[in-house]
């Protein structure tokens, strides 16, 4: 019986160390994709969402600490059906909105996503459990790689720098693709 013991332990001691090794490779890989290039993303929040609504704006800067310019080709959500890009303009005295459907960000250089400019729509959630503090996101580059990053869910009175009033209702901008 001792034998059995002793030899349980000694396989239980060698499975743990596989399977610590196993769990380390799998979160490097995973670091190692995630960096998805040069560009660090930070600031990033949508205003906490009305009941019901089923389009939010999203905003956040996107900073090239490289050399080279970069290509943002999307975004995605699994908390929203689709994420678009969208410019904010005033054409003949009306506000729309165009779709965006990539940004270089040149070398060194800052995008800001912010209300009246460019920005995150966020369309069709996937729930409508409005418990969550943060919004899982993916930004898509050109070349292959991705972002994973969070949005911060900000109550409307949290932000007061920013005027937010029209940030989580676009019903009175036409959407029209580029």
């Amino acid at each position: 019986m001792c034998e059995i013991m002793r030899r349980i332990n000694n396989n239980l001691g060698l499975l743990w160390s596989v399977l610590v090794w196993g769990v380390m490779v799998v979160m490097s890989v995973s670091a190692v994709a995630e960096s998805g290039g040069p560009l660090v993303v930070h600031s990033a929040w949508v205003p906490q969402a009305p009941p019901n609504i089923g389009v939010m704006a999203g905003y956040m800067s996107v900073v090239n600490v490289s050399s080279d310019p970069i290509v943002i080709a999307g975004l995605s959500s699994s908390a929203y059906e689709e994420v678009q890009m969208h410019q904010s303009l005033v054409e003949d005295g009306i506000s729309t909105m165009a779709e965006v459907k990539s940004v270089v960000v040149g070398p060194g250089a800052r995008i800001e996503f912010s209300p009246g400019g460019l920005h995150l729509m966020l369309i069709a959630p996937v729930s409508t459990d409005n418990s969550a503090d943060t919004v899982p996101m993916m930004l898509h580059l050109a070349d292959g790689g991705w972002i994973h990053f969070t949005l911060d869910i900000v109550a409307k009175t949290a932000r007061p720098e920013v005027d937010v009033s029209d940030a989580h209702d676009h019903s009175m901008h036409a959407h029209h693709g580029s």
